[in-house]
């Protein structure tokens, strides 16, 4: 995936368009929200960390269970995204910091009583799981999302719009790279013993919407970008233009998730 797609003005407008428009993201968020939630109950004033928080849907929707001196910082790799989000959110509980993953684990940043990353974990470099639990108190949680498409074991049907841009590739595009990078609930599970993490709950949730609305994810630059990497925006319209052509938008489609969560064990030693 161009990592750089997503650090766009168009890109970032167009994704916040979308999540006003279109549920699924409200829909995740509530599901990560109450699992976060679930060990903070009755206003919790903690701090939080928001990773890849895009233009601050998943953000707007913490603020909403988070005590009046709780503190969410924002971080996302992409300085258009953080940008519109910071024209969003005005909020005196809200920082923003343009900084990758990777980067700010090594930033020896105050720790975090939870972190949170909504539909993004999977795109992440290096050991995402490594780089957060250095991030956390001890006792304190990761909570992020992932479709089972991703995840090894998990169900192997994507909707059928997915479906078709993978035969258009396929017949027109051979030569482009795959973008996705499969999730391994074992190996993870392997890497928290390795950094103090309690093993991974995988909570299972399924969203049920039209093809519509997938149609409508894949117009946003950067996604079509991630599902066609390579080729040149115009080729890209006319890729989905081709695989929406036998398309009903309003016919139903149905998307598994989990909604994954690990604990750092609460006697572990602090992290150098």
């Amino acid at each position: 995936m161009n990592e750089d797609a997503w650090n766009d003005l168009l890109t970032a407008e167009t994704y916040a368009e979308f999540t006003r428009s279109w549920p699924v993201y409200a829909h995740l968020n509530r599901a990560l929200n109450d699992t976060l939630f679930e060990a903070y109950p009755d206003w919790p004033d903690i701090r939080i960390l928001d990773l890849a928080c895009g233009t601050g849907a998943t953000a707007e929707a913490v603020l909403q269970r988070l005590g009046p001196r709780g503190e969410l910082h924002c971080v996302d790799r992409a300085a258009a995204m953080v940008s519109l989000a910071r024209t969003l959110l005005d909020d005196p509980r809200v920082t923003f910091e343009v900084r990758s993953a990777e980067r700010l684990s090594a930033s020896r940043a105050a720790p975090f009583h939870a972190i949170v990353c909504n539909a993004a974990f999977w795109h992440f470099h290096g050991s995402p799981l490594t780089d957060m639990a250095r991030l956390l108190v001890p006792g304190g949680s990761l909570h992020f999302t992932v479709p089972a498409t991703y995840v090894r074991g998990g169900s192997v049907e994507g909707h059928p719009l997915q479906a078709a841009v993978t035969r258009v590739l396929a017949e027109g595009h051979a030569e482009l790279p795959g973008a996705i990078r499969e999730l391994n609930p074992t190996q993870l599970d392997a890497t928290a013993a390795m950094c103090d993490l309690e093993p991974g709950r995988w909570t299972p949730l399924t969203y049920r919407s039209t093809q519509g609305e997938f149609m409508a994810l894949l117009r946003i630059p950067a996604m079509s970008d991630w599902m066609a990497p390579g080729l040149e925006p115009e080729a890209r319209e006319a890729l989905l233009d081709q695989a929406m052509t036998d398309l009903d938008p309003d016919e139903p489609v149905t998307v598994d998730w989990f909604v994954v969560s690990f604990r750092r064990r609460a006697g572990a030693a602090p992290k150098a």
